[in-house]
């Protein structure tokens, strides 16, 4: 009987590991800045290729921007950087099978490259 105890205490151990390890460690919230370059804009649509790393996107992935305004420009063009400041959890969904981020403006800005070290 009490190796029939024991075996259970462990085994539920076990299962509330394994349970924990399973469970997200960070849900991705919180505001975060996107800079991205226009490759193609339809009616406060764009279709951006992102340019750099952030928490939720890798530098080159194709993502959708529905916008209601422009700060500090009357228009944009194909080719131009853009930056978006959104929230994951409130402003993204699924369009076309891509991630749309809903936001209220998008800035035009200059935007470089950022230097590369070379490899050892």
């Amino acid at each position: 009987m009490k190796r029939r105890w024991i075996a259970t205490i462990l085994l539920t151990a076990m299962l509330l590991t394994l349970t924990a390890c399973s469970l997200p460690q960070d849900l991705p919230g919180g505001m975060a800045t996107l800079t991205g370059r226009v490759t193609s804009k339809d009616e406060r649509l764009l279709t951006v290729e992102v340019l750099e790393d952030n928490l939720h996107y890798d530098a080159g992935t194709i993502i959708l921007v529905k916008y209601r305004a422009l700060t500090g420009a009357t228009s944009l063009s194909v080719g131009e950087a853009i930056s978006v400041t959104y929230s994951y959890l409130e402003n993204v969904t699924v369009q076309d099978k891509l991630s749309c981020i809903t936001v209220e403006s998008v800035t035009p800005i200059q935007w470089t490259p950022p230097p590369t070290t070379p490899e050892n």
